[in-house]
């Protein structure tokens, strides 16, 4: 049992305050007398000084302060070893004295300890009568027995051994030939493996290569369908005015024809007044013809206008036309090269997991 002593004052605060107050009293009654003294001597200021002699009495004043009080001495105890504390013998407020028990420490452990070592001692002890005894016939004859079965044991493992050393020379050339085995496998696999990286490598590249040129023709195919919206629309362009020149052109021509018609009625008109001796008649169809021939000279003007219009604008729709057919030309070159490159990409993808799954 562990156990707790010294030297130590009153504990606790109450009795520490008790005593600071009746400090403070008589204190405070001193200075109250030595006041009411001096009042009472009209020479205070030319006489000698007054004493009395400190009493205790009655303390008609009263002093209030405010402070921490706190005990005159304190001491810090603990316990020599460290453990759970069982019991605590003494309260705050109680007087103590030297060799005094304060508190105590479970103990178990230690008296667990005191009959573990109890019995190593017991168990001990015993071993040293057995040996100071001696052993007995049944013990020499079993020693001797178990001596004979050593020397077998001996005997067979020397043997073992002589027969053992061929087996591990053998089994040390099988070593070595696995060594250079595995030496040649690991470089093997050193080179299998530079040879995969290499192949990944080269695959990925190809990878990036193809779709580098599948999105260029994919832009491509982009510019070549833009391109074939601008010559469509020209191409129809041209064609509407094409046709336009062609209905001028069958205008012309129509007109023209009218107006020869109309030139070959009044020739007929003219030879029929001329027969008829008819000479107002006949100025007015000279007139006439005058006019229409003049007319004839227009159309056939115009009608060569209108006919060369039309064949340039028949060029320009042919050309266009011919832009068309090319833009859809590159169009489907375009797409085969897409269809192209997304194989490509797709054995490229292949390839790269084929080779990473060969390492």
């Amino acid at each position: 049992m562990s156990t707790l002593s010294g030297l130590a004052p009153r504990l606790g605060a109450g009795s520490v305050r008790a005593a600071n107050l009746v400090l403070l009293a008589l204190v405070a009654g001193a200075g109250v007398g030595a006041y009411f003294i001096l009042r009472s001597s009209p020479a205070a200021s030319t006489s000698a000084p007054q004493t009395a002699t400190v009493q205790r009495g009655v303390v008609l004043s009263s002093v209030s302060a405010t402070g921490s009080i706190v005990a005159a001495k304190q001491l810090a105890i603990s316990f020599q070893t460290a453990g759970t504390i069982a019991a605590v013998d003494v309260k705050v407020g109680d007087d103590v004295r030297r060799g005094q028990v304060l508190g105590r420490l479970d103990d178990t452990e230690q008296r667990e300890a005191v009959r573990n070592a109890q019995a190593a001692l017991a168990t001990a002890q015993a071993n040293l009568a057995t040996t100071l005894a001696g052993e007995t016939a049944a013990e020499r004859e079993q020693d001797a027995i178990s001596l004979r079965q050593a020397n077998a044991s001996v005997r067979s493992a020397q043997t073992s051994a002589k027969n053992s050393t061929s087996q591990i020379a053998t089994a040390q050339q099988q070593v070595a030939t696995a060594r250079r085995s595995v030496v040649s496998a690991q470089q093997t696999l050193a080179q299998d493996t530079r040879s995969t990286s290499l192949a990944v490598k080269q695959a990925e590249a190809q990878l990036r290569a193809d779709q580098g040129n599948e999105k260029a023709a994919a832009a491509q195919l982009k510019a070549d369908q833009a391109q074939l919206e601008t010559d469509q629309a020209a191409y129809n362009s041209a064609t509407a005015v094409v046709a336009d020149d062609q209905q001028r052109v069958n205008a012309d021509q129509a007109q023209q024809h009218a107006d020869q018609l109309r030139q070959a009625d009044l020739q007929a008109q003219q030879i029929e007044d001329q027969q008829n001796k008819d000479t107002d008649a006949e100025n007015s169809d000279a007139l006439a013809l005058a006019a229409i021939s003049k007319q004839l000279t227009q159309d056939a003007y115009q009608l060569s206008l209108d006919n060369t219009a039309l064949a340039a604008d028949q060029k320009t729709q042919s050309a266009a036309e011919s832009d068309v057919t090319a833009d859809q030309t590159a169009i489907k070159a375009d797409q085969s090269s897409i269809v192209s490159y997304e194989a490509k990409i797709v054995s490229d993808r292949n390839a790269i997991a084929q080779a990473q799954n060969t390492a």
